[in-house]
């Protein structure tokens, strides 16, 4: 079998490169480097920046800017990566043999401060894909650590999540706790996604969606992102690419293969499936779908089309 193209919808790689942690283009550190990821056959990738003042950080704003400038002047000044803006822009690099597409993405909303302009802002800045909450609650919703107390959507984030649809953003429900994440699919205009999210049946983790909630979501016209992190995939928090072929299976026998995709969550794990430590493995993932029985049309929807259809559709 040839080299299927991949989309991932969701790395923290982004972070560690503003951190000085690694070095995107030429460094041998991290999870989802630009070589890798070519290697992985790794066509469009989306990176997150999560920062969020629940968890230490002084200005969330500040901070958040600050990593958008970094991360969009070096991918700009490359030509090798291309920062995904328009519908016409995923046309444009899927065509181009060695560009690659790169979609920014913000990971909790604590930077939006009640603000209906700084989310204007953030998508004049080039940020398509929203995650209103992350583990901790915000002035828009509830994380899932904050499930015994979440009370869904507040009014600012009832209003929110539909303007922002309206702006060209893709809402994320992944880390949303559970009347967060119904809020979010009632006042919702167009589908969202749950970007790096697991089966909870498989997996008993929080963070993982109930059968109930991956049958919202795919009524929704959802794509859900198996997420490779050991502790969303087996209740040991030991993994292998098997285990995340066991989830890929299940939300195809539950769901659809129409919204099944790939969302890592490379460099934002302690660990990873052994056999998948990094972006490079992709092609034998895909190997392993194949010699599971999965035919080549359904690899090629999960591995990539699934995300790059709901992405077309939505920008």
């Amino acid at each position: 079998m040839k080299e299927i193209q991949v989309f991932d919808a969701h790395c923290d790689t982004a972070i560690l490169w503003y951190k000085n942690r690694i070095d995107f283009f030429n460094g041998k550190k991290g999870h989802a480097t630009y070589k890798k990821l070519k290697k992985g056959n790794v066509k469009f990738q989306v990176f997150a920046i999560c920062l969020n003042s629940a968890a230490g950080e002084f200005d969330p704003l500040r901070d958040i800017l600050q990593n958008i400038k970094f991360f969009t002047q070096r991918i700009d000044a490359s030509r090798k990566v291309k920062l995904i803006r328009t519908k016409q822009d995923l046309i444009d690099v899927n065509k181009e043999k060695n560009l690659m597409g790169a979609i920014l993405g913000i990971e909790g909303g604590d930077l939006i401060r009640g603000s209906f302009e700084i989310a204007e802002i953030l998508y004049s800045l080039g940020v398509r894909v929203f995650t209103p909450v992350w583990n901790y609650r915000n002035s828009i919703g509830s994380g899932m650590w904050e499930e015994d107390s979440d009370k869904g959507l507040t009014r600012f984030g009832k209003k929110l999540i539909p303007f922002l649809q309206e702006l060209g953003m893709i809402i994320d429900v992944s880390h949303a706790a559970k009347e967060t994440f119904n809020d979010i699919l009632e006042c919702s205009i167009k589908p969202v996604i749950a970007s790096h999210s697991n089966a909870k049946k498989i997996c008993s983790h929080p963070r993982n969606l109930t059968d109930k909630q991956l049958k919202m979501l795919n009524k929704n016209g959802s794509v859900i992102g198996v997420n490779f992190f050991p502790k969303f995939l087996t209740n040991s928090g030991k993994a292998t690419r098997q285990d995340v072929i066991k989830h890929v299976k299940y939300l195809y026998n539950l769901i659809s293969p129409d919204s099944i995709g790939f969302g890592s969550d490379f460099d934002g794990i302690l660990r990873t499936p052994a056999g998948l430590e990094t972006a490079e493995q992709y092609q034998l993932l895909i190997r392993d779908l194949e010699r599971d029985g999965f035919d080549l049309k359904t690899i090629k929807k999960i591995a990539f089309k699934n995300w790059y259809n709901l992405f077309k559709k939505q920008l």
